[in-house]
């Protein structure tokens, strides 16, 4: 059955990841901002200005960047770069099948990382168009 924006209930998606299902919806425009404001100052703190917000979600690069700052600015970098996840998670999951655990804004922010990334992930890939979808927009 199909939910649609502004519904009760409504997510775009279902991620399934170790047998449990995180439903997802996109951010909306406010909440898409606060999380590129947010990369925009892990990028700072790391002394990368252009940090992506796939290089947020992309362990790899994130720890190439680490590798060549100071002890402080790693710690600092890395908390920039869950504040910026946990973001994404507090305002993106709609609900889990996570038995005897509530889907508060604040229990999503506890997940590890191993689930983390692939659900922030999911939820920044609905909230930006496709270039497919960006193609079918009238130029």
């Amino acid at each position: 059955m199909i939910v649609l924006k502004g519904q009760e209930g409504y997510y775009s998606r279902i991620v399934t990841i170790e047998g449990t299902e995180f439903r997802i919806r996109e951010l909306d425009d406010d909440e898409l901002g606060l999380f590129l404001r947010l990369v925009q100052e892990a990028g700072k703190v790391a002394g990368v200005p252009d940090l992506s917000p796939d290089d947020i979600a992309d362990g790899g690069a994130m720890e190439q960047l680490l590798r060549s700052l100071t002890p402080d600015q790693q710690v600092a970098a890395l908390r920039a770069q869950r504040d910026a996840l946990d973001h994404v998670l507090a305002t993106g999951i709609v609900a889990w099948t996570i038995a005897g655990v509530e889907c508060t804004p604040q229990a999503r922010t506890t997940l590890p990382p191993r689930c983390k990334v692939p659900i922030a992930r999911a939820i920044i890939a609905d909230t930006i168009l496709s270039e497919d979808e960006e193609a079918f927009l009238p130029q």
